[in-house]
């Protein structure tokens, strides 16, 4: 319990992470889930909706994956972290997120920024890119997101 606010801690949220000799402990706020049929119909349904409004207003629709600090860190964790942590890491597999919309942005012929290798090759580089307690990006995480958006926009949009 946390004294005065009578909730339990969920540990398999809490971890130590290693990004280059350098243990930072933090907080993993989300996991991968399966996504049913029924989200991925509600999905697609609102992303359809999105690109016809934006084509109708003359906008060129593009889908972005933000990836949580999740899908960059946790595999980085550090043995010593606590046990569930580490057994939560272990046994969350896979992107289902990005993978439904990865299918999405293909049936629907969209554009898809995807900032996950972005991050990954950051962090391999000892970058950390949340705030450890939070799920915003720090300085550092916004920079490279910029820079890799602008450069997108830049250089690799199709016109629909």
């Amino acid at each position: 319990m946390i004294p005065g606010f009578g909730a339990k801690l969920d540990m398999s949220k809490f971890g130590i992470i290693d990004v280059k000799n350098k243990k930072i402990s933090m907080v993993f706020h989300y996991w991968e889930e399966e996504i049913t049929d029924t989200q991925l119909t509600n999905l697609k349904s609102i992303i359809s909706e999105f690109k016809s409004i934006s084509i109708s207003k003359g906008i060129i629709p593009i889908l972005i994956y933000i990836p949580t600090a999740t899908h960059v860190y946790a595999e980085l964790y550090s043995a010593e972290s606590n046990n569930q942590f580490i057994n939560r890491v272990k046994k969350t597999k896979g992107n289902p997120s990005l993978e439904a919309l990865i299918m999405i942005a293909g049936q629907l012929d969209l554009d898809l920024i995807n900032l996950l290798p972005v991050f990954k090759s950051e962090a391999s580089k000892g970058h950390l890119l949340y705030h450890s307690f939070d799920t915003h990006w720090n300085r550092e995480g916004r920079q490279p997101a910029a820079s890799f958006i602008a450069s997108y926009l830049k250089n690799d949009v199709r016109v629909h």
